[in-house]
């Protein structure tokens, strides 16, 4: 008479495993198979989607030449370069209040204004360099 149990009994050098280990290794089993399918399959698609060609420009109709030399080419903005001197100006502007050092506030100033060369049509790097030169009591530019 063989006996199940939870755990895997030895019997002369024969495991017999129980109905719940072979429930939980059909389960693990099965479960790794799905999780190789969706493996398999995600990287096929992510193989399909990279030698997929982008648009390029020349299937794209062309203007007439006197349209793209009558409208004005618009600046580029870097936003990058704007956030880059945003942070310098603003960890300046804190030095100024934590610290006390109004030397600071033209160092501050100078990055607001690369800031807003960067990306003039920014208008929170406008009221910002607004704001400091209100708390430091300055009028013009």
């Amino acid at each position: 008479m063989i006996m199940f149990s939870r755990s895997a009994r030895k019997s002369n050098g024969i495991v017999l495993i129980g109905p719940a280990e072979t429930n939980s290794s059909i389960f693990r089993l099965s479960m790794n198979r799905i999780f190789h399918s969706a493996l398999v399959l995600l990287l096929a698609a992510a193989a399909a989607a990279a030698q997929s060609k982008p648009s390029s420009p020349a299937e794209k109709p062309a203007e007439p030449k006197a349209a793209q030399s009558a409208a004005p080419s618009p600046r580029k903005v870097a936003r990058a370069s704007a956030y880059y001197h945003y942070a310098l100006a603003h960890m300046y502007e804190e030095q100024i209040t934590i610290y006390g050092r109004s030397e600071l506030a033209n160092k501050a100033m100078e990055e607001y204004r690369l800031a807003i060369e960067a990306d003039p049509s920014s208008e929170f790097l406008t009221s910002a360099l607004a704001e400091l030169y209100v708390k430091t009591g300055r009028t013009t530019c």
